[in-house]
């Protein structure tokens, strides 16, 4: 009963980890905005921890790609305390430059591409799939942050608290459609 019981905890222990840390804000065209360790705008993604306690993420996983989930492994001694955010570049530079770590991935927004966290047991964490392009140095995030409400920045907020973005709804859109327009003149009488 008590080894039952200590499984049980474990498991909750678990789920309540994944449950605070979330892919909090995406942004694949970042063309004058962040820049990284090495003066470069690459496409980056931030991680929030909502919870009470910091995470280890040592051994977790990030991918551009959901039935590829652990593509690049999170290196040892990486945590997110309790309510911080953590920026993560995607480059495929694989490297980690002091505080800036990077992929060995890219992601574009034109491909419906996503950002998917898998924790280091090979259980999703969270993930963000490109519905709608982000345009240029804009981004996609949580409203408010951990949320499951996801609106457009056009100020984006790397490593900050996300203030009030755009809903989807109210972005105009550009709709794609082959439309067939005839003229008719009536025949003078």
């Amino acid at each position: 009963m008590t080894r039952l019981l200590l499984l049980l905890a474990l498991c909750l222990c678990m789920f309540e980890l994944s449950a605070q840390v979330r892919i909090n804000e995406v942004c694949a065209s970042n063309l004058s905005g962040l820049t990284d360790g090495d003066g470069d705008r690459e496409d980056w993604f931030e991680l929030y921890n909502s919870g009470p306690t910091a995470v280890n993420l040592s051994g977790w996983f990030l991918s551009d790609d959901p039935a590829d989930p652990q593509k690049w492994v999170i290196p040892n001694g990486q945590t997110i305390a309790a309510g911080a955010y953590r920026t993560i570049f995607c480059s495929s530079k694989d490297k980690i430059d002091g505080t800036f770590l990077h992929t060995n991935f890219k992601i574009t927004q034109t491909k419906s591409e996503s950002v998917v966290l898998t924790m280091a047991n090979g259980t999703t964490a969270d993930t963000y799939t490109f519905g709608i392009p982000n345009q240029a140095n804009h981004s996609y995030g949580r409203t408010p942050n951990g949320s499951p409400t996801w609106k457009i920045y056009t100020t984006p907020t790397p490593g900050a608290n996300n203030n009030v973005g755009t809903s989807f709804a109210a972005m105009p859109r550009m709709y794609c459609q082959t439309w067939m327009l005839a003229f008719i003149r009536e025949a003078s009488r």
